[in-house]
């Protein structure tokens, strides 16, 4: 059956050193396009993350928010360097414009910058991965269910316009023979034989009949492959069909019916590009 493209999924997970949360937001998009944001410490996973991504997804705009809290309080340290550097900047401003360089020590300390966290990262690379791994995972599942019942909506949606243009086709199939009874009346035996080579819409009606006979049948494959593509181009084809069959055939009615026949294909085209 047909996936979606749009979807959430949210997983998190503690233990007694650390708090992570996964969130994974997608939508619609041509092809896969993963864009996963980590603490810059643990940047080094951002190739790790998006090959998970690949095995689960095959199409959409997919971004992964990963955040990982320590527990506990985290001991401030001083950093001398920005400390200095504000001392400097304060005795400056005295010289020029005459300024009080006195700097009290909580003033200083709510100045940016000055006070950091450890300068070793909280979690090394392999616990992250241990931690992560099972959480981007569940996250992603998640947001599959909600792309499949996005699937099953779109489906309903493509069977209904499916036997809209079933029964538009068939309209024109019944209509034709009264078309061409009513032509013989007003063509000469060349006029008419001219017009039905050129008015021949078997192959067009056949061709029809196949495509939107296809397209139920690839939007229920049950392989878990990518079908939106596949899709798509089966409504690029019969809309051509459609065209052709309207232009070679001068009768109002068959006009008016392959209209309606576009219409609910250019519908059916906006739906399938949510389809992943």
């Amino acid at each position: 059956m047909i996936k979606g493209m749009s979807g959430f999924g949210q997983a998190e997970s503690e233990n007694s050193k650390f708090k992570a949360t996964v969130q994974v937001h997608s939508l619609n998009h041509r092809y896969l396009d993963a864009s996963v944001y980590l603490p810059e410490y643990l940047r080094s996973l951002d190739n790790y993350i998006k090959l998970i991504i690949k095995k689960k997804l095959k199409r959409g705009k997919v971004n992964v928010s990963i955040n990982i809290f320590t527990k506990g309080a985290i001991k401030p340290h001083l950093n001398p360097d920005i400390v200095g550097a504000y001392v400097h900047l304060a005795a400056r401003l005295n010289r020029q414009f005459g300024i009080s360089k006195d700097i009290a020590f909580w003033q200083l300390l709510n100045l940016p910058s000055v006070l950091i966290e450890k300068e070793k990262p909280p979690i090394d690379e392999v616990e992250a991965k241990r931690l992560l791994t099972p959480l981007v995972n569940k996250a992603l599942e998640k947001l599959l269910v909600m792309r499949q019942k996005e699937g099953i909506a779109i489906y309903k949606d493509l069977q209904k316009r499916s036997r809209i243009v079933s029964s538009k086709i068939k309209y024109i199939e019944n209509k034709l023979p009264k078309v061409f009874e009513r032509l013989k009346a007003k063509l000469s035996h060349e006029e008419l034989g001219a017009f039905m080579r050129n008015c021949d819409v078997s192959e067009e009606i056949v061709r029809l009949k196949f495509h939107i006979a296809n397209l139920c049948q690839v939007a229920t494959n049950t392989k878990g492959e990518s079908s939106g593509k596949e899709l798509d181009f089966i409504c690029q084809e019969l809309q051509r069909e459609a065209n052709t069959l309207g232009a070679k055939v001068p009768d109002k009615y068959i006009s008016f019916a392959v209209v309606k026949i576009k219409s609910q294909l250019e519908k059916l085209r906006e739906q399938l590009q949510n389809v992943e």
